[in-house]
């Protein structure tokens, strides 16, 4: 009889010692990978890496190319009609950011809410050009192949999810 209530006692400390409060834990996510889906509709993948520094500070570094499609614009000069499309447009994009957000970890998880970014932006190229033009009494046309590179740096304003 003695021994059955030691046991008891001894049972009952030890679960009384192992059923303690757990605290509620939400992990801490530094890294995120993003995908623009709606580039995709556009014939432009675009690819996002994001690691944060600290609690307001993340850099991002994104790439991206583009494929197919082309870009149909008119426009006149006087009695001048000019058209132009590109066909095959394709090339690629890099871009660094550094980005601070006001309020970080509001879901205490990764990187939301409202951001400011530092950008800049490399981008290159290539295709065909197709003009068409027109006066009242002369129609011309004119193939180019086209090579562009563009390099910009800008601020912007968002808000992740």
């Amino acid at each position: 009889m003695k021994k059955k209530v030691l046991l008891c006692i001894l049972l009952a400390l030890l679960f009384t010692f192992t059923a303690t409060a757990q605290e509620r834990s939400v992990p801490v996510y530094r890294n995120a990978v993003k995908l623009n889906v709606i580039g995709l509709a556009l014939h432009n993948v675009s690819l996002f890496y994001e690691r944060s520094l600290n609690d307001h500070w993340t850099l991002q570094a994104g790439t991206g190319y583009r494929w197919g499609g082309g870009l149909p614009k008119v426009f006149g000069m006087g009695d001048l009609i000019v058209s132009s499309k590109t066909t095959g447009l394709r090339g690629y994009h890099i871009s660094p950011e550094l980005r601070y957000y006001f309020n970080f970890c509001e879901c205490e998880s990764s990187p939301s809410g409202l951001y400011t970014v530092l950008y800049t932006r490399y981008t290159k190229y290539y295709g065909d050009l197709n003009f068409h033009y027109w006066t009242d009494t002369e129609y011309a046309d004119a193939a180019v192949a086209s090579n562009f590179s563009e390099m910009g740096v800008g601020i912007q304003i968002g808000y992740q999810f």
